[in-house]
């Protein structure tokens, strides 16, 4: 029997529809204009991929600054088990392994950041930019590498994001209604909330929940109606030599129009470690999830107009209708799954080995069930704002640690007093795992409501986006998707 949605209506009522015209402006640099909306600073980018780059740099040079000296602070003691020079050097020289594997275009957009911020002063140059993008790959990989070349390798446990989509008999209106949660260890991120609306001169616009200085993102929608979202998944056969994952969301929505085009991407482009994307077309009322890993791929379909995915694979045959390649065992050696050779020994060793990522893929499941012909955007809200943990039996208060779908963790202190990277100043180095942003989509209607900016994120306010609202000349309009999918079929 499905679970009830939890009573979230103070959320509820906080989905909020502000316009561009609600927008309080902050500053421009050529054609990309910075304004704060309902307490998130907006950031509007237009042109090349350097000068948006450009403009990005310009206009939040500050927070990128502060950002990078606190994070790199705390990344490099992580890395370096407290050694700041040790870790940082460890940092620098696997992220250029990445190097190659990041397009031309995002190198120039990297390049167009650092000189932007250089122009305000601001001491940041272009492999620093790369480290802020690269850096929550390489931490996936072991602390202490002492080989950053080796070409495989196991992998530690995951993040704790959760995503779904839902369509069709599923859904109140028949339409698409996807989630995400991107839950990630953080230290400034929450207090530096941007979403960012990249419009390039070729591609597709898009609209992300991002941080300053970032060109890779975890989620996102583009004009084309398609939503992509990322996943943690740790399997054997890693490699540092590839293209990190966050980099991967942000290829797809910038050139993917179709369910199809994301799969050739993620089949083509050279790819790291083991992830879950789920990619959901609002044109074509569908969503699978992409299990991946260095070397393998599987394609897994919804059942009942229904799709979910937390940081386990569940590419499985026989398991929830699905066949095809099994994906399990290259998990089972990263994950260290006792047994795998049934369906129910395999899923007892997920809930031994990641009771979060296993309490919280049945908590999805069982919130779609009971919620079944009736999901909107406001359910969806209450779905990724879920505290119930499955485990404990019981709903979280919002300063308790559990396995819920909304995560938040223990705020721990690293080091008490320290010298931030770079910037001179001194203080304490924190860190905690929360869920830092929420996105819920109605991409057919190119509509987003996000999530960011608190610990954890949906503490504050989901504001709605409209996409045809903020980019009045979208030069791909969704009619042209439907005119080209019927043309395909004939």
């Amino acid at each position: 029997m499905g679970a009830s949605i939890n009573d979230y209506s103070d959320i509820q009522e906080g989905m909020r529809f502000l316009t561009p015209e609600n927008e309080l402006p902050i500053g421009s640099v050529g054609k990309g204009v910075l304004g704060a909306r309902g307490g998130l600073l907006v950031l509007h980018l237009k042109g090349t991929s350097y000068e948006r780059g450009f403009q990005h740099g310009s206009l939040l040079a500050d927070q990128i600054f502060a950002s990078f000296s606190k994070e790199m602070t705390k990344y490099s003691l992580l890395y370096g088990q407290g050694n700041v020079e040790a870790g940082m050097k460890l940092l620098r020289d696997s992220t250029q392994l990445m190097k190659p594997y990041v397009t031309p275009a995002l190198r120039k957009e990297i390049q167009g950041i650092a000189d932007g911020a250089a122009s305000k002063d601001k001491d940041i140059t272009f492999d620093d930019i790369l480290l802020m993008n690269c850096v929550s790959n390489v931490l996936l990989f072991p602390h202490g590498l002492a080989d950053p070349a080796a070409a495989t390798m196991h992998e530690p446990f995951s993040d704790n994001c959760s995503a779904f989509a839902a369509w069709g008999n599923a859904t109140a209106d028949g339409k698409l209604i996807y989630g995400k949660n991107t839950d990630l260890g953080v230290m400034t991120m929450p207090d530096f909330p941007v979403v960012i609306i990249n419009e390039p001169q070729t591609g597709y616009a898009s609209i992300c929940p991002s941080f300053p200085g970032a060109v890779t993102v975890a989620s996102g929608m583009n004009e084309a109606g398609l939503a992509v979202g990322s996943n943690f998944s740790g399997s054997k056969n890693a490699t540092m030599r590839g293209t990190p994952a966050f980099f991967l969301v942000r290829v797809i929505l910038d050139n993917a129009a179709s369910i199809d085009d994301a799969i050739t991407i993620l089949s083509t482009f050279p790819r790291q470690r083991g992830m879950n994307f789920i990619v959901a077309d609002g044109k074509a009322k569908d969503a699978v999830v992409v299990e991946v890993s260095g070397t393998e791929l599987a394609v897994r379909h919804g059942q009942e107009d229904t799709i979910c995915a937390t940081n386990h694979f569940n590419c499985y045959p026989g398991w929830q209708g699905y066949s095809g390649h099994n994906m399990v065992p290259g998990q089972a050696a990263a994950y260290k799954l006792n047994d795998i050779s049934t369906i129910e020994k395999w899923q007892e060793s997920v809930k031994q080995a990641d009771p979060s990522s296993f309490a919280r893929y049945q908590r999805l499941k069982d919130l779609l069930e009971g919620n079944y012909g009736e999901i909107d955007a406001a359910k969806a809200t209450s779905i990724m704002s879920d505290r119930f943990d499955l485990l404990a039996g019981r709903i979280l208060g919002w300063d308790e640690y559990g396995y819920a779908v909304c995560a938040l963790g223990h705020q721990e202190t690293i080091a008490r007093r320290v010298k931030y990277y770079r910037s001179g100043q001194v203080g304490p180095i924190t860190d905690q795992h929360i869920t830092w942003s929420s996105e819920v989509g109605d991409p057919e209607d190119l509509l987003v409501w996000i999530a960011i900016g608190n610990r954890p994120a949906q503490r504050g306010k989901y504001i709605l986006f409209d996409l045809k609202k903020e980019i009045p000349s979208v030069k791909y309009q969704l009619e042209k998707y439907y005119q080209r999918s019927t043309t395909q079929a004939r």
